[in-house]
């Protein structure tokens, strides 16, 4: 078996681990198999045997006591461990007399110790089936003791008489459980639950009972006592408040003795009587009597204030019928009384309503008039300006004697509407002096704001000629609109000045176009030749014999450039007109230029196409080894390629190297692919000018922390990767510190920027803070342009990765603008040169440097 398990672990958490063996160690005196020492397996067959038997047994064993340990009663667990351990120790006397050679030393004792394993396996086995019969007993009724807990807890709160035996044995119960002791908890508590039910029911029917005699008590015994000091109360009324009294102190003695089901009942008693009571106290007819005879005095007061002299005749007759009330009550005539009340206060309220209405309509009269008289001071003044409206102002003064009148004669209704009427023929007249008002103001303000811009388009220019009859109509507009306010029509002034303002917009817009022609016609002109300029000087091959061609171009383009600058758009646009033609005739000659290395490419095609599978390695070479600076640089991409892949297939000898070396010793590009990442460089240079952060690290450069830095110079790759397509998801950036490369008397002579990782798409940045002020040289990180020169760079060599992966997986196909050059920087990542054994090549052929031979990307314009 080995050495035997220790006791960590959760066996040991649990109390059931193994024992320890006797002589356990490393050293060479320990039994069994531990630490390879001992029998090899293949020369002790009876001892493997006895183990993995002996080691199943025991782990069933152990199985069963990690259950019991955790959940049996400790005293009955730990006999069984006692004899675990005993068993293994016996094991171990038999793993001791097993003799390879012998077998039968050993049997026999090998038997002993599996029967008596396999023995306490079963004791075991049925130990553990019982406990977990009891833990599942009492687990299925914990629920119920719980809630047999809260239950006596409520009865003990409730201060019940069996309360305390009842927790005595919910109390025994949780002594068992604790104990682990759970067929005793189980079947305590089975006795316990038909006992406790009855006595909990009880205490519910009581409990619930306590708040509706409760609220039974608060309730009616508010009621009894404002009937109880009800005014003038009578004999009957006096016995039925004793009789409720008596019912009501029964009732508390009943809730005295927690009996709240019979002080419920007790307490309904009490509330018949206190409605017995209440009817007493409040028959309607001694209510009214009460109500109407302290009322009865009103009948016979005067006229409140104010008086009107229209009421006074009704007035006068309400007054006898007062009189007649009181003595019938004091016959006890109550019926009686209260109708002779009730006639006088009739006539009394329908007086008082006819009253409140004539209040109410004077009170509504009187405050719009209120509201009404400053407008109407206000609008009746005669003024220049409003001579229209004399008629409206006649009609005015008619209507408010009409008003007036019949105020006098208390018609207030009459001349609340006549009010009415009034207001609304102030608010026309407020409203048509208001029109009025806005259209001077209109009409001055308007004036006052075009008047300007008319007197400056008004000055004679012969440049303008052509438009002179716009300027005249504007005239005539001017003329009528002032004669219009001169006479206080400023409605018409008003309209007349809309119209002068349109034309006034015209005539300018007509003015802009003539002075805008030139530059328009300029702008047109150079838009023309814009493209075929930059095929000139941005994508077209640089070739010698054309240099002075192609810088005639650019100088043309300056001098364009300078004459619109200067406003002279006629000279521009001629310049612009030539500068076409100089280009027309550069591209021409460029592309016979390029005829010449296209032949040249051709007769390599044929050649390396006429020769065998085993000499086309040999006439790829001997063309490269002829091959100039300019025809190298020159020929068309895809033969410059072939020759690569025929000297790299096959057997790669020096001088295959040396060939591809002079290849890449010459720096060029694909010009179709030129254009193609020129448009990839452009969205990045757009994207890098309109981000402000990037232009406020330029000046904060200095005091940026180093994280700061990388964290803009990730934000920089990404753009790149976002401009050129190369899925920015993947792409990670790392930071590394290396100190400068120095000589043997310390000198600085190099340092480490960075690296590109294309196997984990990875950014690698030098943090290292080395830095010379004076030269201005040193770790590009702590320099901003040259910061985003290394993000860009190295985003470069991404780029070119990604391109040369396309191409194997076929995603970038022949045709593809960027195919060619992909092919290229395939080879370049199959052709790796080391910087120090050719640096030259290295440098032409770097992964990040090919396409970035104008300005760097990373330089806004």
């Amino acid at each position: 078996m080995g050495n035997p398990p220790s006791n960590s672990g959760l066996k040991g958490q649990w109390g059931v681990g193994n024992p320890a063996a006797p002589n356990q160690g490393t050293g060479t005196g320990s039994t069994g198999g531990g630490g390879g020492q001992g029998q090899t397996p293949s020369s002790d067959r009876q001892r493997q045997e006895f183990q993995s038997a002996f080691q199943g047994l025991q782990g069933e064993i152990n199985g069963h006591l990690q259950y019991t340990a955790a959940n049996a009663e400790a005293s009955k667990n730990s006999g069984f461990t006692t004899r675990r351990d005993t068993l293994y120790t016996a094991f171990q006397g038999a793993l001791a007399k097993i003799d390879p050679k012998d077998e039968s030393k050993a049997q026999g004792d090998i038997n002993r110790v599996l029967a008596d394993a396999r023995a306490l396996g079963t004791e075991v086995a049925a130990f553990r089936q019982e406990t977990e019969k009891a833990k599942n007993d009492w687990d299925s009724r914990q629920a119920a003791y719980d809630e047999a807990v809260k239950q006596v807890e409520e009865l003990v709160a409730w201060e019940d008489a069996k309360a305390p035996a009842l927790r005595a044995l919910v109390d025994g119960i949780r002594n068992y459980v604790n104990k682990r002791q759970y067929a005793q908890a189980t079947t305590t508590l089975d006795q316990l639950l038909p006992k406790l039910a009855p006595i909990y029911q009880e205490y519910l029917r009581q409990k619930e009972a306590k708040p509706q005699y409760e609220q039974l008590l608060t309730e009616q015994s508010a009621r009894l006592e404002p009937l109880k000091a009800a005014e003038r109360p009578s004999q009957p009324m006096t016995a039925k408040a004793g009789e409720a009294d008596a019912a009501l102190q029964d009732a508390k003695g009943k809730a005295d003795t927690k009996d709240f089901v019979a002080g419920v009942a007790g307490m309904e008693q009490f509330k018949g009587l206190v409605d017995e009571l209440d009817t007493l106290t409040n028959d309607p007819q001694r209510q009214q009597y009460l109500a109407d005879s302290q009322g009865a005095a009103q009948t016979s007061e005067p006229q409140p204030e104010p008086a009107f002299k229209t009421l006074e005749p009704d007035w006068a007759a309400i007054g006898e019928a007062g009189a007649k009330a009181q003595p019938l009550a004091d016959a006890g005539d109550y019926a009686g009384a209260n109708q002779a009340l009730a006639d006088a206060q009739t006539r009394r309220e329908e007086l008082l309503r006819k009253r409140e209405d004539l209040v109410q309509q004077k009170q509504q009269y009187e405050e719009a008039l209120a509201q009404l008289q400053p407008r109407l001071a206000a609008v009746s003044v005669s003024e220049a300006g409003y001579e229209a409206l004399e008629p409206m102002l006649q009609e005015l003064s008619a209507l408010q004697s009409a008003m007036q009148a019949s105020a006098e004669a208390e018609d207030f209704a009459q001349a609340l509407a006549q009010a009415g009427d009034l207001s609304g023929k102030v608010d026309a007249i407020e409203q048509a002096k208001a029109e009025i008002d806005q259209k001077k103001q209109e009409y001055e303000s308007g004036w006052a704001a075009l008047q300007p811009r008319v007197q400056a388009i008004s000055k004679s220019d012969p440049k303008y000629t052509e438009i002179e009859p716009q300027l005249q109509e504007l005239a005539q507009t001017q003329t009528a609109m002032e004669a219009a306010a001169q006479g206080q029509d400023y409605v018409q002034a008003a309209q007349q000045l809309q119209d002068l303002s349109a034309k006034v917009d015209a005539y300018e817009q007509a003015m802009k176009e003539v002075d805008d022609k030139p530059r328009l016609e300029y702008e047109a002109a150079a838009a023309a030749v814009k493209a075929k300029v930059e095929d000139c000087l941005v994508m077209a091959r640089s070739f010698p014999p054309l240099d002075a061609d192609k810088q005639a171009v650019a100088n043309m383009q300056q001098q364009m450039e300078a004459a619109a600058k200067a406003g002279d758009y006629d000279k521009a646009k001629q310049l612009a007109t030539e500068l076409g033609t100089k280009a027309d005739a550069y591209l021409k000659k460029a592309g016979e230029e390029q005829k010449k290395y296209d032949d040249k490419g051709a007769e390599i095609g044929k050649a390396l196409d006429d020769a065998n599978y085993f000499s086309r390695d040999d006439v790829a070479r001997d063309y490269a080894n002829s091959l100039s600076k300019d025809e190298i640089k020159f020929l068309p991409t895809e033969v410059r390629n072939r020759l690569m892949e025929e000297m790299q297939g096959g057997n790669f000898s020096a001088d295959d190297k040396a060939a591809i070396d002079k290849l890449y010793s010459v720096r060029c590009l694909d010009p179709e692919f030129e254009k193609a990442e020129k448009k990839h460089r452009d969205q990045l240079l757009e994207a890098l000018r309109n981000d402000p952060a990037i232009a406020k690290a330029r000046t904060d450069w200095p005091t940026l922390t180093q994280e700061d830095r990388v964290k803009l110079m990730e934000k920089v790759a990404k753009y790149h990767c976002d401009a050129y397509g190369t899925d920015s998801s993947t792409m990670k950036v790392e930071t590394y510190n290396k100190e400068p490369k120095k000589d043997a008397d310390g000198n600085v002579t190099g340092w480490n920027n960075g690296a590109y990782n294309h196997s984990t798409g990875t950014l690698q940045i030098n943090t290292n803070p080395y830095w010379d002020a004076s030269s201005g040289a040193g770790v590009k990180i702590n320099d901003f342009d040259l910061a985003l020169d290394l993000a860009t760079h190295e985003s470069g060599h991404r780029y070119q990765e990604t391109l040369a992966d396309r191409v194997r997986s076929g995603e970038i196909k022949p045709g593809d603008p960027e195919y060619n050059q992909a092919v290229a920087f395939k080879l370049n990542s199959d052709y790796y040169v080391q910087p120090d054994s050719d640096y030259g090549v290295y440098e032409n052929r770097d992964r990040g440097r090919p396409f970035q031979t104008g300005p760097l990307p990373h330089h806004p314009a």
